[in-house]
Parts: structure tokens; sequence; C-alpha cells
């Protein structure tokens, strides 16, 4: 009897053992586990300093709408840092600037706009850019004469008095200071200057041609190259108008501002613009 009762001690002895050692063995493999993760969430996630930073405001010129979008995706990806965009044309956000608007960066679709607020102090020295090139074309919505040539498009004007050529409005749409550079420059616009219609950026150009609100715009070849509702007639010459370049800088000398600046200009942002056609 005690040795049966003596067996019976051993076998739950035995069972307790066991129990233990499972439990301290499902213990180690949780402690493991939370050990790995901690380590991916490490690797794989911002670090503590960049989430620490918030968010920055960018204001971009329009033209940029969809590489911004994509940028900015990237970079809260990376750095777990919001980006809030304010997209609208170069001498509009030039002139919300003035006016006491705050941006962390500023980005402008041509020369003249920046150095505006260059000019007035308002950008960091050291932190500022060319960051893309553009060219600039003429469209045609989709029931045109897709054969017709730029030269024979312009021609036309000329003969039929209730054809609309829409541009960005030149007094503060950069996409419009090219178009009416260019018009000078070859010739046209004086001629054509009772067809043209001025708006507020050129991504509003671009779409009255879609509309077929308009027969005929100049706006950026990358803009045209989006819609598949317009044509493009032909480019023109590069050298009928200002090089169209992209001019980047930080207005607001903040760690996270520098650190946005400087992703612009990596090799993960410049594969970026060259897939959205910026040369």
């Amino acid at each position: 009897m005690t040795l049966g009762g003596m067996n019976i001690t051993k076998r739950k002895l035995t069972a307790y053992i066991g129990s233990y050692f499972a439990l301290g063995f499902f213990l180690a493999l949780i402690f493991v586990s939370s050990c790995a993760r901690r380590n991916s969430e490490t690797d794989n996630s911002p670090a503590e300093s960049d989430r620490n930073m918030g968010h920055i405001t960018v204001y971009s010129a329009v033209s940029l709408t969809e590489v911004m979008f994509e940028l900015a995706e990237i970079f809260e990806h990376d750095h777990g840092i919001k980006v809030k965009l304010n997209l609208a044309s170069s001498g509009t956000l030039a002139r919300q600037i003035e006016q006491g608007g705050s941006p962390d960066i500023f980005i402008s679709a041509n020369r003249k706009w920046w150095n505006h607020i260059d000019k007035s102090g308002l950008t960091s020295d050291d932190l500022k850019t060319t960051i893309g090139n553009n060219a600039l074309v003429l469209i045609s919505h989709d029931e045109m004469d897709s054969g017709i040539s730029l030269q024979q498009a312009l021609e036309d004007f000329e003969n039929v008095k209730n054809k609309r050529l829409v541009i960005g409005d030149p007094a503060h749409v950069p996409a419009g200071i090219y178009a009416k550079q260019a018009l000078e420059n070859i010739g046209y616009f004086i001629e054509l200057k009772k067809n043209i219609l001025k708006v507020k950026d050129v991504r509003a150009a671009l779409m009255l041609v879609e509309l077929k609100e308009a027969d005929y715009g100049i706006v950026y070849r990358t803009d045209a190259l989006r819609s598949e509702r317009v044509t493009i007639v032909g480019t023109f010459p590069a050298n009928s108008h200002d090089k169209i370049v992209y001019y980047a800088g930080v207005i607001n000398d903040v760690a996270a501002a520098r650190l946005f600046f400087n992703f612009l200009r990596s090799e993960k942002a410049i594969s970026v613009w060259e897939n959205n056609g910026f040369m």
C-alpha cells in the first residue's frame, strides 16, 4: 500500500515537473517572439526621433500634384512624418507666403516666383535646389484632327475667329508665362491674343480642353501625358521660352523640413521624378 502510495506520488511529481517545463518553454517562446517583433518594428518603422517631428507643410506647384502625393506617401512611410500639401500655381503660393502663409518647403515651377520669395529673405541660403525639368506642348481634345502640326494649328487660329486657346494666366501662372513667351517668340501672340482664354493654373487649362470647352491649350508635357482625353499636337521649341525648371527650398528651417528637402534629391525621389516624365 505504501509502495502503491509512493508510485502515485511519483506520477504526480512527474506530471507537475512536466507541466512546469511546458509552462517555462511556452513563456520562453513568448519572450523570443516579443523580442523578434520589437526588432522587426525597429528595423522597418520610422525612428522614434522622426516620429516626434510631427508634420511638415509643403507649398508646391500644381503641375507636381501626382509626384508630390507619391513622394509624400514614401516619406511618411519611411520617417513617420505627415506631409501636408498645398497645391496651386506658383504665383498664388508665393502671394500666400507673402500674406502670412507658413510652409516648411516651397516648390515653384519657375524662377520668377522662386526669386520673388528668395529675395524677400524668406528662404534658407544653404537649403535650395533645382529638382526637375519639363517641356511645353500644344494640346487639342480628342475630336480635333490629330494629324495637324503645331504650326498648322496656330495658323488655323488666324483664320477661324471662334476657336479658343486656353493658357494659364501669365500674370501669376508659370505655364502661362512660358506659353506667352513661346507664342511671342514664334510670332503668334499678337495674332492669337483675341482667341486666348486665361485660367487660374495649368490643370484648369488641361481640364477645359478635356471638356471640349476650348479647342486647344498650352500645358506642360507631363500634364498632357496623364490625360487620355487630349492629344499632343506638338512641342514648343526649347529656345522659344525660358527653361522650365522646378525650384525647391526650405522656408521654415526645422529638422523635419531639412529631412524632406534632402529626400527630394535622394535616389528614391529621383526615380519618382523620372517615372512621372520630369527630365
